[in-house]
């Protein structure tokens, strides 16, 4: 896109971010997220205290650089780290090695499968696993988990309560066909009867 068009998008931008609880950036390799666009949105939003949640998709994971959160799938994470993810081991090594070399202040690694791994500064890692009770259809997966992270992160949640939730709702879209949406009464009663399931103790 030209720089004209960069303009006309970042003065948009520019009056909704600082009104916004949270900034949603979504990458799908098109050519928006040009490097004359990109870090003067994550700059705006870093300067007036939005979180940054990010679906990367550049194997150059510094284009983010200052993001609050990247949720790169299993794949996505491998291209930019360079080598493979066979178990939670290797999930922190390769979201430790993302966040040094990204400079970002935390990573979520969605395993499929295997769940999700979230790998913070200053914060001990954290795996979860799937949360999917039967997987019918994965499309829209990474747009739930995202979607769920940012208001989860709106909210006031936790990076580590938000990834829970994140995972919950991602198992709930998968056991649908097609492309799917998880309501909120729907996420709220999946949740509420995980936490009834949970061991008491005095």
């Amino acid at each position: 896109i030209g720089d004209e068009l960069i303009d006309r998008i970042f003065n948009v931008l520019e009056s909704l971010i600082p009104r916004s609880d949270a900034l949603i950036l979504s990458d799908y390799a098109k050519g928006l997220f040009s490097s004359s666009l990109l870090p003067r949105v994550i700059e705006l939003a870093q300067s007036v205290g939005t979180p940054i949640v990010v679906d990367p998709k550049s194997p150059d994971l510094k284009i983010y650089s200052g993001a609050t959160l990247l949720t790169p799938n299993t794949l996505e994470a491998e291209r930019a780290v360079g080598f493979t993810i066979h178990s939670d081991a290797d999930a922190e090594h390769a979201g430790n090695r993302i966040l040094h070399d990204a400079d970002v202040s935390a990573v979520l690694i969605t395993r499929g499968c295997h769940g999700m791994s979230l790998v913070a500064r200053d914060s001990p890692p954290l795996h979860l696993a799937s949360g999917a009770l039967e997987v019918f259809d994965v499309v829209g997966a990474g747009d739930t988990v995202i979607s769920t992270l940012a208001c989860s992160v709106a909210a006031g949640a936790s990076l580590a309560d938000a990834a829970a939730i994140a995972n919950v709702a991602a198992g709930l879209v998968v056991a649908k066909p097609d492309i799917a949406t998880v309501a909120p009464q729907e996420l709220l009663d999946r949740l509420l009867s995980l936490a009834s399931c949970r061991p008491r103790h005095e």
